[in-house]
């Protein structure tokens, strides 16, 4: 039974619950961009807002970019990062509705995933404690500022699938490159839209803040672009038939993919990016001791767990990305 006969089976049933006969009716079971009196989109997420991506500017979309990280160092943490080792915890600002990445175990209410046990390894690495984190919610949208935030808002490193771009790196430091994956849309299995091309007639949507907007204006400029406060809130309009497609990184639709049976996955292989821990520009030595654990979870195989136990059953992996130093390459061009 297809989603579409499942949302019409439930509009029939409140009408009987109801009693009357004035009920919305359900959406229709074709894609959106079939009929034009769906572009209003009056019932989407709160804080929701739709563009044509034609009027979105296209800069900021290199794919493949690895910005160079400052290289790891011996020091302890007590010397490298005096003031969050008195502290006693690191402050982390995540997600929690990313699932698979980071999200809240509705069962146990604890944060999980892959970037939540990532920032559980930096805290093991400099306390001896995987357990000394404070997470804080940060939206996509707000990541850079919250680590120049007030004090009550601020977190020490920003660990939100955030993508490496020249644009952010004139505001934010990155750690070494923890996760690489490609871009891609996710849409009902039996949508129309199964190519880049037919992007350019749908109705896409992508989270506010991400680099995602950018790219779908330069693929498929013809496309109309919902954009929401978070990708979860991108997953439930594909689902309330809102969007035709959610266009992301594929590290993410493959958990918006885990949690509906009804989605299909296309991946645009050649558009490729990289998410680096985000930290306070000029706070050298927390990039090296992050760095630090990056390469440690690498070497010890660390890593490659955590990537089967989140992703295995969904997504493939070449390993972990080569982390790239500026240090190396100063190296390199002074002995050129």
């Amino acid at each position: 039974m297809s989603r579409a006969t499942l949302t019409t089976l439930a509009g029939l049933v409140a009408m009987v619950a109801s009693g009357c006969s004035s009920v919305t009716p359900a959406p229709p079971a074709d894609a959106l961009f079939t009929d034009p009196a769906l572009t209003q989109h009056d019932a989407l997420p709160q804080g929701a807002s739709s563009i044509p991506a034609s009027e979105v500017d296209t800069v900021d979309t290199e794919s493949g970019l690895l910005e160079p990280s400052l290289k790891p160092v011996s020091t302890p943490a007590s010397e490298l990062i005096p003031d969050i080792y008195k502290r006693g915890y690191i402050i982390v600002g995540v997600e929690q509705s990313q699932n698979l990445m980071s999200y809240r175990d509705l069962a146990t209410g604890e944060l999980i995933g892959f970037e939540i046990d990532l920032a559980h390894e930096i805290a093991r690495d400099i306390f001896g404690d995987p357990s000394k984190v404070a997470f804080r919610y940060v939206d996509a949208a707000n990541r850079e500022q919250a680590l120049s935030a007030p004090p009550t808002e601020r977190v020490d490193v920003v660990i939100r699938a955030m993508t490496m771009t020249k644009g952010r790196a004139d505001n934010v430091d990155f750690s070494a490159p923890y996760f690489s994956t490609s871009a891609g849309f996710l849409t009902d299995k039996d949508s129309p839209v199964t190519t880049v091309d037919d992007l350019n007639k749908a109705t896409v949507c992508v989270a506010q803040g991400s680099i995602n907007q950018y790219r779908v204006a330069r693929i498929a400029p013809g496309a109309t672009l919902i954009t929401t406060l978070s990708w979860s809130d991108c997953l439930m309009a594909l689902q309330q038939q809102q969007v035709d497609a959610v266009f992301s990184d594929t590290a993410l639709l493959a958990g918006m993919a885990a949690q509906d049976a009804y989605t299909s996955m296309t991946v645009i292989s050649k558009e490729r990016d990289y998410y680096g821990i985000g930290i306070k520009q000029g706070n050298d030595n927390l990039t090296r001791q992050v760095n630090k654990t990056i390469e440690r979870i690498i070497a010890d195989g660390t890593w490659r767990s955590l990537f089967a136990e989140w992703f295995g059953p969904y997504l493939a992996t070449q390993g972990p990305p080569t982390p790239l130093y500026q240090e190396d390459q100063q190296h390199r061009q002074g002995r050129s």
